[in-house]
């Protein structure tokens, strides 16, 4: 199984930042989907299990494949590289909000140990504000 090779796990808990992970250790990566992403993914919880640690563009692409070119388009600017996030897209690795910067990165890991990094993937509607 390479890094783009996901399988489904059942979801656990949040856990807030933590150390980096080595690059060759398997690992498990729990994704929570909220605000309008949460419809076109159909669900709300999702854990993938990878042979590598994923960079953050890596699980958004193997997130993209499952769930169509739609999770793309709202997650990514285009369709072709350079593959910028949308300016409504916030994701979150372990509580902490990152931006575009971090998604060439390998996901850090868990704070604790033999639970999966959490990764919050959100949708600000265009409408929002006041």
């Amino acid at each position: 199984m390479n890094a783009h090779d996901a399988v489904r796990r059942p979801a656990a808990a949040p856990v807030p930042g933590g150390p980096a992970r080595p690059a060759a250790e398997a690992v498990t990566v729990r994704v929570s989907f909220m605000g309008l992403i949460a419809y076109v993914t159909k669900e709300r919880e999702l854990a993938l299990e990878f042979a590598a640690t994923p960079t953050l563009r890596g699980l958004l692409e193997e997130l993209e494949r499952r769930y169509g070119a739609d999770f793309g388009a709202r997650v990514f600017r285009t369709s072709t590289p350079p593959r910028l996030l949308q300016m409504c897209t916030r994701i979150f690795v372990n509580g902490e909000l990152v931006d575009g910067q971090a998604l060439d990165e390998p996901l850090p890991a868990a704070a604790a140990p033999g639970t999966p990094p959490a990764i919050l993937v959100y949708l600000l509607p265009a409408a929002t504000g006041g």
